[in-house]
């Protein structure tokens, strides 16, 4: 009787037996005894003289007591006898089946790969705060809470339809995100139904969330559906165990129908509800990759039912018992190695005395070159009148100070302020000098920033930005070492002291750490001399292993195999390359392949200096110039240049392809002393998309220097202003800061290439084509460079023959699919005079010698007409330092509705031409 399979009996019964059996049936069902009910009806076979609201009753108390299978067998009676009670069946039948074991949700792979987001938690639960106050939710929240606390993100979802949203929404409650599921609530769909949507569901909160490990909380019902998200997406598993419901289930129906040992189970049978529940559990728990139990008697209970131990963790406390988690989640791969030694060395109160000794006895290291760079002004420049970066106004920085609210218009005079570059100075005239006032104005500032952000998130500020944390550690640990060599009082040392336990954590996080771009190496090399400096108090040899597997991870992302830097910026690749070489003078890099590569990379930079001693500007590059001093500068060939001749020695070679990070360039001839630099012909082409950042729409753009002047230019990277919210539609077109200059700096008309319908190059959504350069070579002094990217939807091809001091021909070759307007942009420097157009030839007079400059189009297109610093639209302009914008010459050439155009566009320096020259190429 058991069982679903047993039939009901039927036999014939007179009306007043009916009506007997009915009251008697409607009795026991009133006095709460389902099962003898049941079998009153199921041994006399009585159930078709029993009216159907009578047995419906029956039902629905089996299956609240748990009696699944005789409510599954009744429903199939009522099923024969009532059109009405097919949905009985059905959800008596889909509530087995979850129990039982045989639904399984599957959930559909995502179509690009899963890429986890370092230190970000999921908590699967089923309500929670602040509608459903209890004290599991209390404890969701409070371990979510504390997490924050060690720089883990935490975010929770709970089950859909549970709080009823309109549609997803995230809601913020205390600091804690909680992602709310639309949907039907569980009552009110079959289960089965209802476990596939809700695990479809999971799964896109986890696409977009992203966690590096999730944690269901029982029951199972969570945990099955995350396990499914799990396997689906190789993400760590966690099953924290704050109940065993299937008993206080037991003992509440006991408590609530008064049921005895003799009746359960001797008598009726154990509940399936409870039975089966308890199969599910401990199938979660087998699948899951660690168990988490909330107190000693959860934890007792589970080794009775033969959990191992080995995979067992009790945190019964959600505060006290907090590191715990991050030990669970570190031997599960889902945090770094040494993320619970971290946090607790940022936990434990720091005993100064010992803190104290361990520094004063260490040794004394000078400040490292790493930490001197950035700083502007001098010591008595910024006390008199204040800090100045760039052109921006200067920041008179008193103690105490407004660290909060100050800088917060500009997003790179902020990050330098908590960085500490307006210390730099007094740093280096302690260090060098041993000036004790400058010793002592930099303590006072450094204790007032440490008393201001030791606790608390710092939002609204670039203090716990990553270059700014990777600039300020070593400058902070040198501050804390010298301070306590010196004697200082408690009242600065113990700040300090804070301040570095908080660092030591933020440092670690890995959202302090991007790999992708310049800043990954200034949080790497930071870390390093910060905990090489204080390798003596806790936890610095973690920072110290996870700061060396850093570096070379960012060494491989940032500079390619053939020497270039690989964030589409010459200016980026000589700041990075000058990093480098003083970490590496700081003793901070020690490996073989570390110095190869950044040979090749010092290599490269020499090729980036143009005949007049600047940078060229390509992508975010500001025309600063290169001086032989510089920190970039010091392979031979690149030596040679920056110093004018002066030192190093002469490049032989012409030209330079750089097929990995995507450059080609030409400088011919070759300057051999010091008075011939400028009378190179210059040429540069650029084909480069490795990643967004400081991307330009720049695809095939290039920049020509011949004559002792720019001819060709770029429009250079203007400052980064006005960052954007992350919902401006702006974003969607792959701008960060919404200041005109530096959109148009960004922008398509900007750079020397082909546009496609007024749009800019796509950034976004495109993939990466990595270097789209293809090819350069020379024959008898004509140089020849070739490189084609792809688009959305169409691709540019250029090939470009150069005869340096004389002429350049480009031919730009478009293909579409379907029929466009494109237009080939040109923009020269602002030196060159007296630009007009006549008879379809735009000439120039170069300022340095006087010969003019033509452009000619020698294909069948339509003028743009030539202009200069236009501001509706913008064009014609350039930003050859920061903050600055001066007007230059802009023209383009346009055809309409085609799919395929080759552009030919012809300059020559001293005469018109009226066809391309011939060259070795040519045969």
């Amino acid at each position: 009787m058991g069982t679903d399979e047993s039939p009901m009996r039927e036999i014939d019964a007179s009306p007043d037996l009916a009506s007997w059996l009915t009251d008697a049936v409607d009795g026991l069902v009133a006095t709460g005894l389902a099962v003898p009910a049941y079998e009153v009806i199921s041994e006399l076979g009585v159930a078709q003289y029993l009216p159907v609201a009578s047995l419906r009753r029956l039902f629905s108390l089996l299956r609240r007591q748990g009696f699944l299978y005789r409510a599954q067998r009744l429903a199939r009676f009522l099923d024969t006898y009532e059109d009405r009670s097919g949905d009985l069946l059905a959800a008596i039948t889909a509530e087995l089946a979850v129990l039982q074991g045989s639904v399984r949700p599957e959930v559909t792979p995502s179509a690009s790969p899963y890429i986890a987001r370092e230190s970000q938690v999921l908590n699967v639960v089923g309500t929670s705060l602040p509608l459903v106050d209890s004290t599991f939710t209390r404890r969701t929240h409070a371990v979510a809470q504390q997490l924050s606390k060690f720089s883990l993100d935490v975010a929770v979802v709970t089950q859909m339809g549970n709080h009823q949203p309109d549609g997803y929404t995230v809601e913020v409650f205390d600091g804690v995100s909680y992602h709310r599921l639309p949907g039907a609530e569980r009552k009110d769909l079959a289960f089965d139904k209802w476990l596939a949507a809700f695990s479809q569901r999971l799964a896109a909160v986890v696409r977009k969330v992203r966690p590096s490990v999730v944690v269901a909380s029982s029951d199972f019902v969570n945990g099955i559906a995350a396990e499914a998200v799990c396997r689906t997406y190789d993400i760590p598993f966690v099953y924290d165990v704050r109940g065993l419901w299937e008993d206080s289930w037991l003992h509440r129906q006991r408590a609530e129908y008064g049921w005895t040992e003799e009746q359960v189970p001797a008598r009726w049978g154990l509940p399936e509800a409870w039975t089966m529940r308890r199969e599910r559990e401990l199938q979660v728990v087998d699948a899951s990759d660690a168990i988490v139990a909330g107190s000693e008697m959860i934890g007792r209970k589970l080794l009775d039912l033969g959990v191992d131990a080995e995979r067992l963790t009790i945190i019964t406390h959600p505060e006290d018992d907090a590191l715990r988690w991050l030990e669970v989640f570190e031997a599960l791969g889902a945090l770094e190695a040494g993320a619970a030694e971290i946090a607790q060395a940022a936990r434990q109160p720091v005993d100064f005395a010992p803190a104290r000794e361990l520094v004063r006895e260490s040794r004394r290291l000078p400040l490292e070159r790493f930490a001197e760079a950035g700083g502007f002004g001098t010591t008595q420049s910024i006390r008199d009148e204040g800090w100045q970066l760039g052109s921006l106004a200067p920041v008179v920085i008193t103690s105490p100070f407004d660290w909060s609210n100050a800088c917060l218009e500009n997003r790179s005079q902020a990050f330098s302020l908590h960085a500490w570059d307006f210390m730099v100075p007094f740093l280096k005239a302690w260090d060098r000098d041993r000036d004790k006032d400058s010793l002592r104005w930099s303590l006072d500032r450094a204790v007032d920033w440490a008393k201001t952000f030791n606790i608390g998130d710092g939002s609204g500020t670039m203090v716990w930005y990553d270059m700014a944390i990777g600039l300020r550690a070593p400058r902070l640990a040198y501050l804390l070492q010298e301070a306590i060599i010196e004697g200082e009082p408690d009242d600065v040392v113990e700040p300090l002291v804070n301040a570095v336990a908080r660092h030591q954590q933020e440092i670690f996080a890995g959202r302090a750490f991007n790999a992708r771009t310049n800043h990954g190496f200034y949080t790497a090399a930071g870390q390093l001399a910060f905990a090489r400096r204080l390798s003596v108090l806790p936890a610095m040899d973690v920072l110290t292993r996870q700061g060396q597997a850093r570096l070379g991870t960012v060494l491989a992302t940032q500079f390619a195999d053939d020497g270039g830097h690989l964030e589409h910026s010459p200016g980026y690749h000589r700041m990075l390359l000058g990093s480098f070489r003083d970490a590496s003078e700081d003793g901070l890099l020690t490996d073989v392949e570390t110095e190869k590569r950044l040979a090749r990379a010092e290599e490269v930079m020499g090729w980036f200096i143009q005949p007049n001693g600047r940078m060229v500007q390509i992508g975010d590059t500001a025309a600063k110039t290169v001086v032989g001093s510089d920190r970039a500068a010091r392979a031979a060939h690149t030596q040679f240049l920056a110093s004018g001749g002066r030192a190093g020695k002469p490049n032989e070679e012409e030209l330079v392809v750089l097929p990995t990070s995507g450059y080609a360039v030409v400088r011919s001839p070759q300057p051999k002393g010091r008075d011939d630099h400028r009378r190179s012909g210059y040429l540069t082409l650029v084909a480069a998309f490795h990643s967004r950042a400081h991307k330009h729409c720049d695809d095939l753009s290039l920049t020509w220097f011949d004559e002792e002047q720019e001819l060709v230019i770029d429009s250079g990277r203007y400052g980064y202003l006005d960052p954007l919210p992350a919902d401006s539609p702006d974003r969607k077109r792959g701008f960060f800061y919404g200041r005109p200059e530096r959109q148009y700096v960004e922008g398509t008309v900007a750079h020397n290439t082909v546009q496609r319908d007024n749009a800019d190059h796509e950034r976004r959504e495109r993939q990466p084509y990595g270097s789209g350069i293809l090819s350069g070579s020379e024959r008898d002094g004509y140089f020849r460079l070739h490189g084609k990217v792809p688009h959305h939807g169409w691709t540019h091809e250029r090939v470009v023959t150069f005869l340096p001091g004389q002429w350049l021909h480009v031919e730009d070759s478009v293909v579409g699919q379907e029929q466009h307007d494109f237009t080939l942009w040109w923009n020269f420097a602002e030196t060159l005079e007296d630009g007009r157009l006549a008879d379809e030839v735009l000439s120039f007079t170069t300022a340095a010698s006087g010969r003019a400059l033509h452009v000619r189009s020698l294909s069948d297109n339509e003028i743009v007409p030539l202009v200069q610093g236009q501001q509706d639209p913008w064009r014609g302009w350039r930003a050859a330092m920061d903050y600055e914008f001066t007007p230059v010459w802009s023209l383009g050439y346009r055809v309409r509705q085609a799919t395929t155009h080759t552009f030919r566009t012809l300059m020559s320096l001293g005469r018109p031409l009226d066809a391309k020259p011939r060259s070795p190429f040519d045969s």
